[in-house]
């Protein structure tokens, strides 16, 4: 753990807070030289909020969102999820956390083509050995979050842009887990599918979820609790 930083959790005054980044910051080589793509950064991503992370390409915050969701290990400061120090855990321990907690939407979808809706959503399932009739239940549950049920056995191909990307949430949440991370996820999608999938988004946040969205539309603040600015690898505003 990097020097200064306190050992104490927020989650254990705060059982609300599910993610933390604690003077978190990424840095990559690129030959002799040092690219820092996100500063020291302090932030908390409580239960039944949804946090927009906001800036033009290339201001960290898909670095950032990638180390909520444990995808990056922070160079320096820590990451830490319901308490956890996510640096103490193994490769297997991370792998199970990301599976179990986090759940991701992306920008492009990343549906399996011949797969129908309900086969893409039971996909993160296949590791977790589940009965067929637990798999089943869960699989359900997350169509009718989303009202796709009569879309269930549809391919992609025969999805609008809105449907494709509520499948992806439905992916993600057939899990159960505690936060839900999306990048860019209405950037693809017209006004109207736009503001269903968005509203989808701010239900979940209203159910319990810790949702954090990364866009660079400013349309989308309507929508959330709060808002960060990025700018060149720093929070700007709060």
């Amino acid at each position: 753990m990097s020097k200064g930083i306190s050992p104490q959790s927020a989650y254990e005054e705060d059982p609300s807070v599910v993610a933390e980044l604690r003077s978190a910051s990424k840095k990559y080589k690129s030959g002799s030289q040092e690219i820092t793509a996100l500063h020291p950064t302090d932030l908390v991503l409580r239960k039944n909020e949804l946090l927009l992370i906001i800036g033009p390409s290339g201001s960290g915050k898909t670095t950032l969102l990638s180390l909520l969701g444990c995808v990056l290990y922070p160079t320096e400061g820590c990451v830490c999820i319901k308490g956890t120090t996510t640096r103490e855990l193994s490769e297997r321990e991370l792998a199970r956390l990301r599976r179990e907690e986090i759940g991701f939407v992306f920008q492009n979808f990343n549906l399996i083509s011949p797969l129908s809706s309900e086969e893409n959503i039971r996909v993160p399932l296949l590791l977790n050995r589940l009965s067929k009739k637990d798999a089943k239940d869960k699989v359900e549950k997350a169509l009718s979050l989303v009202n796709l049920q009569e879309r269930r056995r549809s391919l992609p191909k025969q999805l609008s842009g809105g449907e494709k990307q509520r499948v992806a949430i439905a992916r993600a949440l057939v899990s159960e887990p505690s936060i839900v991370l999306c990048d860019e996820p209405t950037a693809s999608l017209d006004e109207e599918a736009m503001g269903v999938v968005l509203k989808q988004l701010r239900a979940l946040a209203d159910s319990g979820k810790a949702v954090a969205v990364v866009t660079h539309d400013p349309r989308l603040k309507g929508y959330a609790d709060k808002t960060l600015s990025l700018q060149n690898g720093r929070i700007i505003e709060k």
